[in-house]
Order: C-alpha cells, then structure tokens, then sequence
C-alpha cells in the first residue's frame, strides 16, 4: 500500500508539473515579450539556474548579462529578478501590484513562520498584525524606547569590557535584551540564554528554511505531503527541528508577560498595553484579538534580535579593516561629546560622521541581500516587459546597495560618500529605502533599528579601539554567509578601551544613567 501511494503521489505530481508548464506557456503569447533570460529546458525550466549560495550573486551575474530585469521559470513558476530596478518597487502603482506575498510551503508548513506578516500573503490578517504593530514603532513614538536603547548599549559595552572574546555573544544579547523590555516587559541577566538560544534555533529555519529557490517544495507545494522517509524529502527531516523553535518564540514570553499581568505583576510594554485591551472583550473577541498580538509582538522579537544583530558585527569587521574610519569617527565624538561623558540620541544630529558609518553598514553588507520574494497581484508592465500576474518577484537588494552609479566603488567602506560639506548629502541614495524593504512591506520597525544601531556604533567608537590581535594586519574573509540572513564570517579582533578614562566611562555607563533619571 505504501508503494501505491508513493506511484500515486509521483503520477500527481507530473500531471501538475505537465499543467504549470502549460500555463507557463500560455502565459508567453502576450502582447508585449517577457524579461530576457537564460534558455529554459521543458518541464523543468530554469530550475538548474536557480543557485542555493549566495544567491545575489549569481542573480547580480545574470542582470550583468541579460539585463537589469530578468526572467526565470521554474517548473511553470515566473520568477522575475531585478537588479538596480529594484527601485522600481517604491512607486505608488507599483506598490499597488507587487505587496502580495507567494504562500511559501516551507513558511507555512514547515519552518513555522507561518504567523509572520512578513512572509503571509496580503490580506485580512496580515493587515491587523501590521496595523498592531505599526501603532507602537511608527517615527512618531519610538523616542519613547530611547531609554532601554540607551541602557543596553551601556550593557553592552560592560559585557565586552568584561569579556572581550564573547563580542559576538554581547551583540545578540543587547539586541534581544532590548527589544524583550520594549516588547515584554521582560528584563533577563546575560547569564540566562534562555531567550538568546530561542531565538538562535528559530531565526536559523527562518535564515536556512526561507531562502528563494534553497528547497524544490517552493515550486512544487504539494511535495509538502511527502512522508519523511521518501528519497528527496530531506527538507521535512530539517524543518521539524525549525517549527518548534519558531513556535517557541512566538509563544513562549508572550506567555511569561501574559502571567505577570494576571497576577498583576506586569511591567509597562507592548504586550501588557495590548492585554489590558483585550481584558475589556468577550472571549470570542480576545482569542481572536490575542492571537494578532501574540504576531505583531513576536514580528518586532524575531526581526529586532536579528536585523541589527548582524549589522553591528559588520560594523567591528569594518573598524578592523579601515582604521582610518575608526579614527575620524572618534575624532568627531571628541570634538562634540567629549570625554567625560557617554553619547546619547541628543548628539545624534551633530555627528555626520558616525551617521555616515550607519548608513554605510547597511549599504556594504545588506543583512537580507536578496529581498523576501513579491507575487504580483496583476498584470504590468515594465520597461516594454510582460510581467504576469502571480509571478515571484525577487529583488536584488545587494544588487541594489552596490550599483556603481549610485555609489562609485561600491565594494569599498567609504563612509564620506553620504557627506557633503561636513552634513549628510541628501542627493546621495539612502541605502535605507530598499534595506528596510518597500511599499506596503516596509519593515514597520526600521525607525528602531535604525535607532538601535545608531546609539550602539557611536558608543563603542566613544571608548573602544578596535584592531587586529597582536597589532599584525592580516587577511580577513570580508564574504558574507549564505542564507535568506546574512552575517559575517568568524573574525579575529583585538578591542580595547581607549584609555583609562574610557574605561571609567564604562565602568560607571549604567550607574550614571541611574543617577541621571534616565531609567529606574
């Protein structure tokens, strides 16, 4: 019986190959021609052109020789890919078609982030978790989270202080920390993992799991209902071991704060702000209500301990490997800080310099280098192409961050591109346009982030120097790893603090918060 069923799914599967194809083809004998792209084979199409690492850079490859936009298919699946033309997706009518989502089978069926508006298709719910979320993170009340910013990056510098090996531990953890307090309530010592494990496992299925073309399943859904044991089915033995984890995060402190303010114990965040809302519906109307929070909270968990997380660390790879940066950065806290205190936001707008070291990380390292695919909800056209409805549309993002004629040389760290006469250049492209994401899936969070990352670069730059073990310059692999996230790899670093006043600084970074007022 075994064996017939295993026939039977194989038939199905051709006969729903065999009918894609034909609709793809169908699909061809419009007006205006396709994209350019690589000669598709029968049946299967482009699937042997579709990379599984560092897939930008084969897709960059393939707009150099094609063009800026480019077509694939994959198994009677159109795959648009844009290069610079990513752009494209900022406009109004273009916003209108390409916000929709493709129901990706491994988010839904296997990696569990099924619950995650950036990767549900548009719709009812995905517009009441970001209506959620956007009324706590929009530009006009995230000033209000400076406090537990601030707090953290002085953490942060006391945790490398005293273990300077565990850098890349410290940064997971002040990310984390930060947005457990904002989103929770939920204050945890760097000794308890608990939440920093959780969300290591589960962001790994979102990274492994999520990446465009890694698991044949995106193209053939119904491979979904293939047991474990079948040959191929490898991508259900793996994504077991993701779901829980992503289910975890999701559930796991959204249920810690729930408890804490049944018993009247919870501290002011955004959860506990959404709870005392639903205390006033009817059961009906809660279990629905909760289940959009439970979203909307583990969206701003899961994006806000990982986005940054990873910039930082490119960020302490770039002081290793342009020490002059390092030095004109601190330079500039000199002059407007000052020794004998601490950067905070209200120095923000007088510090050009390490503004512009911001901006450059996200630019040189874009942590998702390939944009979460778009399905078009419409017929357009772009450019004298067809680009039919239904088809996944990929944005280039590293493409996009390294376009020579947006940025000349776009492979080296130039910070001084962003500037003009000592101010930020507004004529300079904002990396952060396409970073963040586009149109109606802008990342609602980005205001944070961007915030975050600001705060954290310039208080480390104020008392650490960062440089090789030893003094000794040597080669440092500069490559990104693959996935659908993107970090650096291993590097060996020296940091140190800047001199004995620095240390002092912080030493004393939480205390003199606390004495200040700045938090309790």
């Amino acid at each position: 019986m075994a064996l017939l069923g295993s026939l039977l799914l194989l038939a199905g599967l051709v006969v729903v190959l065999l009918r894609k194809y034909v609709k793809s083809l169908s699909q061809s004998h419009q007006s205006l021609p396709l994209p350019p792209g690589p000669k598709p084979l029968p049946i299967i199409g482009n699937i042997l052109d579709i990379p599984h690492e560092k897939t930008w850079l084969t897709y960059q490859d393939l707009c150099a020789k094609y063009g800026d936009i480019v077509h694939l298919r994959a198994l009677g699946q159109t795959i648009i890919v844009l290069g610079s033309s990513a752009l494209r997706l900022n406009s109004r009518k273009a916003s209108a078609i390409y916000s929709d989502r493709g129901q990706s089978a491994m988010a839904s069926l296997s990696t569990g982030w099924d619950w995650n508006m950036g990767f549900i298709p548009y719709g009812q719910w995905w517009r009441r978790t970001r209506r959620a979320f956007h009324q706590h993170f929009h530009q006009g009340v995230v000033d209000k989270y400076q406090p537990v910013q601030l707090r953290e990056s002085r953490r942060f510098i006391q945790n490398v202080l005293r273990d300077p090996n565990g850098l890349v531990h410290h940064i997971r953890f002040a990310f984390g920390a930060t947005i457990l307090k904002i989103a929770y309530g939920i204050e945890i010592p760097e000794s308890d993992e608990k939440y920093t494990v959780m969300a290591e496992k589960a962001l790994e299925g979102l990274s492994q799991g999520l990446t465009p073309g890694s698991y044949l399943v995106e193209f053939i859904p119904a491979l979904r209902h293939v047991p474990a044991w079948f040959p191929g089915a490898g991508f259900k033995r793996k994504a077991a071991r993701w779901r829980s984890a992503a289910l975890t995060l999701r559930e796991a402190p959204f249920a810690e704060t729930k408890m804490a303010f049944n018993n009247g114990m919870a501290v002011p965040s955004i959860t506990s702000s959404f709870l005392e809302k639903i205390a006033q519906l009817n059961e009906e109307q809660a279990t629905d209500e909760e289940e959009v929070v439970k979203n909307a909270v583990g969206v701003a968990y899961s994006a806000g301990a990982d986005t940054t997380f990873s910039t930082l660390q490119w960020f302490f790879l770039v002081m290793l490997l342009y020490p002059d940066v390092q030095r004109k950065a601190q330079a500039e806290l000199e002059s407007i800080v000052g020794p004998g205190r601490l950067p905070d936001f209200s120095d923000r707008e007088s510090l050009p310099y390490v503004n512009a070291i911001a901006l450059e990380c996200f630019r040189w390292r874009p942590v998702l280098p390939l944009g979460v695919p778009r399905q078009t909800l419409a017929d357009d056209e772009y450019r004298g192409y067809f680009i039919p409805r239904g088809a996944l549309v990929i944005p280039n993002i590293w493409a996009y961050a390294h376009d020579p004629t947006a940025y000349p040389e776009p492979g080296t760290f130039n910070p001084d591109r962003f500037l003009k006469d000592g101010r930020l250049d507004p004529s300079v492209r904002d990396p952060r346009t396409l970073i963040f994401g586009f149109g109606r899936r802008i990342c609602p969070g980005r205001h944070l982030a961007d915030a975050s990352l600001f705060i954290n670069i310039a208080t480390a730059l104020h008392v650490f120097n960062v440089g090789f073990p030893g003094g000794k310059s040597i080669t440092i692999n500069t490559e990104m790893t693959s996935g659908l996230l993107s970090y650096p790899h291993p590097f060996p670093y020296s940091i140190t603090p800047r001199s004995a006043a620095a240390e002092a600084l912080i030493r004393n970074a939480v205390t003199d918060l606390e004495n200040d007022g700045v938090i309790c």
